[in-house]
């Protein structure tokens, strides 16, 4: 799961994406797009632009993001500055949107509630009421819904893009996704594909996904700057045999 940075470079990463997938299926076969792992809503802001007259669709577990993307929608603005006392106080408040903005958006997914509040913080929030007002503009007609990507276990006819956590990038999982069971979403996947069409992004897959696109980039995480290649893929019957054998 790479999209959980608000305001992050993966917005260019995120259109170049959909570009893709909008041109590479037929857009006859599907009328709802679902982004089951919307995080902070990345993907979901580039189909609501490329794909205007689709039903959009953005969902996630971790209740206080869809809590605040809603918020933003209706108008809500987050401060420009913060204390530590209102940030303690927020830490468990799933229904207050500065919750996501001082614990997730602005503090680098919650890393900096393992060590002493600091100016840092501040310094984030102070940018983040002009870019709120201007994100506003992006969310509105994309339907946002709590719960988890089992949920549309019985959907059908809809581009279902998923963005699970990252099976080698487990220290930094949202809190909502440790314990996440790969096997099991693989399975979903597959028994997805069989009326939808199913997107998955990751850096690596089962045997019987083919991959469709990649696209190399740096990324900066806590200091650290690696080059990743981030890859779709979707499920190719084909292979199912090959991948039962291994």
């Amino acid at each position: 799961m790479v999209s959980g940075r608000y305001f992050g470079a993966k917005s260019k990463i995120a259109r170049e994406m959909v570009e893709f997938l909008v041109s590479y299926f037929d857009t006859n076969e599907y009328d709802t797009v679902i982004d089951a792992f919307c995080g902070t809503g990345s993907i979901s802001i580039q189909f609501k632009k490329q794909s205007p007259s689709k039903i959009v669709i953005g969902s996630d577990k971790q209740k206080c993001i869809i809590t605040t993307l809603q918020a933003v929608q209706n108008g809500y603005i987050p401060p420009s500055t913060t204390t530590k006392a209102e940030f303690d106080e927020v830490k468990f408040q799933d229904n207050n949107p500065l919750k996501s903005f001082l614990h997730i958006l602005c503090n680098r997914s919650g890393r900096l509630e393992e060590r002493n509040f600091h100016k840092a913080m501040e310094k984030e929030l102070l940018k983040m009421p002009a870019k709120t007002l201007k994100r506003a503009v992006d969310l509105q007609g994309i339907n946002f819904i709590e719960c988890d990507y089992e949920s549309w276990s019985d959907i059908r006819g809809a581009l279902i893009y998923c963005d699970p956590p990252y099976v080698h990038c487990k220290k930094i999982w949202p809190k909502n996704y440790k314990g996440f069971e790969h096997e099991h979403f693989w399975e979903w996947a597959r028994q997805m594909s069989r009326h939808n069409i199913v997107v998955v992004s990751e850096y690596s897959a089962p045997s019987d996904f083919t991959e469709i696109w990649s696209k190399s980039f740096m990324s900066y995480n806590w200091g650290t700057t690696r080059l990743v290649t981030e890859k779709l893929f979707v499920y190719d019957p084909s292979n199912a045999g090959a991948h039962a054998t291994n």
